[in-house]
């Protein structure tokens, strides 16, 4: 059963593809971003025109919507922070191999010495 956040789903929308690539087809970002907007320049029309409750209407739904859309715009994507995180890690994978194949020597030799102490 598909959901609403399943990689499979196609996406069919180009700016959501180009903003991020997320596994979602929702483009939240855009439509929370365009809706912030849209109660911004509302807020300025109804201030203008001294319509109290539309400007308090539109100020309070700004703040959530036009805030949240900038949040995950500037938010990197899942993909963008593990490959940060891999270009941070100061022991690569291969080194840790190396170190613990090395480590497993250096015990079987001390494990070897010990045992011929003991005779």
């Amino acid at each position: 059963m598909a959901g609403p956040n399943d990689a499979s789903v196609s996406n069919t929308s180009s700016s959501s593809s180009s903003s991020g690539g997320s596994s979602s087809s929702f483009p939240a970002k855009e439509v929370l971003l365009t809706a912030g907007t849209g109660f911004f320049l509302g807020m300025f029309y109804f201030y203008k025109r001294k319509k109290t409750l539309p400007f308090k209407v539109c100020y309070g739904m700004m703040w959530p919507t036009l805030g949240g859309g900038i949040m995950l715009a500037v938010t990197p994507s899942r993909e963008e922070m593990a490959q940060r995180l891999e270009q941070s890690r100061a022991v690569t994978s291969e080194d840790l191999r190396k170190q613990r194949v090395a480590n497993t020597a250096t015990v079987e030799a001390m494990a070897k010495q010990y045992a011929g102490q003991q005779r």
